[in-house]
């Protein structure tokens, strides 16, 4: 209003013409701002990249999904930490650039495992993530109808989680949850990701698979259950967290 009665005074076409180029000003002022802070990502990446292929011993595990990363992650950190020294992403940090932080800032000669979360809402950000990364372990914990408004369809967010597993190497290995009915699915073609893939691993809370649980119990405040393994091998498991859902991350943490 002030700025109509400021141009009123002098002429109604310089206020239209101001009108109408204010919006055009403050997009160029955003794209000049955008353009150092590309750079810097770029460089940022650059160095973690440089940074992580000097720890040529050290196993990366990357996990990504539609739901569950996060508490996946930290039960298998505290899981490795009784024997390893493991460096992993904090709280909820997945993207790109956070994992570069991470790395630049924390990464050390004495850690043996890096745990990396990868989050994503468009096609091909895991696959950058994964160029930086080199994961040697896939932890694939599930895939819903979640962000198909950034995704824009299920099979491009199949695709765009897929990416990790695409990215592992001869002698990697892939976590699968076997209780996701679209990763149950796709069984079948997850060889056709990654043929080179030779051991693969389904998780489940329901059937006999390769890891599974059985005499679920879920407290009030706590669930317990025993994972097998198809090896014979079998462990008690008691969680002091809230919801039956849990039992899976667990799972494919061990």
């Amino acid at each position: 209003g002030i700025l109509f009665l400021f141009f009123s005074n002098g002429s109604l076409p310089l206020f239209l013409a101001f009108d109408f180029s204010l919006p055009v000003f403050l997009f160029f002022c955003f794209g000049l701002v955008q353009i150092p802070v590309f750079f810097i990502k770029k460089s940022t990446k650059r160095e973690s990249k440089e940074k992580i292929e000097q720890f040529k011993n050290l196993i990366v595990i990357g996990i990504t999904g539609s739901y569950g990363k996060t508490s996946t992650k930290e039960f298998l950190s505290i899981i490795l930490s009784s024997k390893f020294n493991v460096l992993k992403t904090e709280n909820h940090i997945n993207s790109e650039i956070g994992i570069a932080q991470t790395i630049l800032n924390k990464l050390k000669p004495e850690h043996q495992i890096f745990i990396a979360e990868m989050g994503a809402y468009e096609r091909g950000k895991i696959k950058q993530v994964c160029q930086m990364v080199q994961p040697k372990i896939g932890i694939l914990t599930g895939i819903s109808e979640q962000h198909l408004s950034t995704f824009g369809s299920l099979e491009n967010t199949i695709k765009a989680k897929f990416e990790l597993i695409e990215a592992l190497p001869e002698d990697g290995v892939v976590v699968l949850n076997g209780d996701n009915k679209i990763v149950q699915s796709l069984k079948f073609k997850v060889q056709s990701y990654n043929s080179k893939l030779k051991i693969i691993k389904f998780c489940s809370t329901r059937e006999e698979n390769d890891i599974w649980a059985k005499n679920i119990t879920v407290a009030k405040e706590s669930i317990s259950f025993t994972a097998f393994a198809k090896d014979g091998d079998s462990v008690d498991f008691q969680v002091n967290l809230i919801g039956g859902q849990n039992v899976e991350n667990v799972l494919m943490a061990a």
